[in-house]
């Protein structure tokens, strides 16, 4: 009942804001990632700084899972492949998300972006993927909001150093 209500409100709020970008076919925001430390050991948390930019012409209605902590890839989906492009297995968690799975019952909040203004989280690879051997890997995250007309925004490429 509270699930539907949200959405009732997530829907009557998206109608009434004029000038959306979603109709224009521009991407409404950019992603771009970094990483919080220089290298990571293996078993280690791999660290990832997620920051999703308003570059609208008008109010972006953003729905965020909300979350405790660093768990970034409840709003993104995070891919980790080897730079020679070799897949990296996925946690049980991260096959989860990946397969549209739910993983547990999810509080979504809708913020509301002006023209420039960021939001910020940290997601842990090691949440999603099985890093376990040293090397150098590729990371990228993407959004997918069906308010977007199914644009599937990614962040820039971002590789990362594992070390014993």
């Amino acid at each position: 009942m509270k699930n539907t209500r949200y959405l009732l409100w997530f829907l009557v709020s998206i109608a009434s804001l004029p000038g959306q970008t979603p109709s224009t076919g521009a991407p409404p925001f950019t992603v771009t990632i970094r990483s919080v430390q220089p290298e990571v050991k293996v078993g280690e948390p791999a660290m990832i700084h997620i920051v999703l930019k308003d570059i609208s012409q008008g109010q972006l209605p953003l729905p965020e899972t909300r979350h405790v902590g660093s768990s970034g890839e409840l709003n993104y989906l995070v891919t980790v492949v080897g730079v020679d492009g070799s897949p990296v297995p996925d946690t049980e968690y991260g096959l989860r998300f990946k397969t549209g799975r739910a993983v547990f019952t999810r509080s979504v909040l809708i913020k509301q972006l002006s023209f420039g203004e960021e939001v910020a989280e940290d997601a842990d690879l090691n949440n999603v993927v099985k890093i376990t051997s040293p090397g150098d890997y590729v990371v990228q995250v993407e959004r997918s909001d069906r308010l977007y007309a199914g644009s599937h925004i990614k962040s820039n490429r971002l590789v990362i150093h594992v070390t014993p």
